[in-house]
């Protein structure tokens, strides 16, 4: 893996995890509670705040390994919510 590579995988990473952050709690637990939430938002902050201490190996990993099955999770929901039955209920901020 580049250099260049592995900063756009890490600020993609960032990224995915600032969005799980701004879902509220609630409704990430009912929606995909099988998600590791917690473990989605910690790899932004470690990301983004401990920079220095990443092992490009686990971002690598990462990508390779669970990337796909959250994009798959995802991709789900996403059709779940507009879906004829799109009126899946949601709690209030976080």
């Amino acid at each position: 893996m580049t250099l260049e590579h592995a900063f756009s995988t890490s600020y993609g990473l960032a990224i995915i995890g600032e969005a799980a952050s701004r879902i509220p709690r609630q409704n990430r637990e009912h929606l995909a509670p099988e998600l590791p939430w917690p473990r989605i938002v910690a790899m932004r902050n470690l990301l983004v705040h401990d920079y220095n201490s990443v092992s490009h190996a686990v971002v690598h990993r990462t990508v390779t390994e669970s990337l796909p099955e959250l994009r798959t999770t995802i991709a789900a929901l996403i059709a779940r919510l507009e879906g004829p039955e799109g009126d899946l209920p949601l709690e209030g901020g976080d």
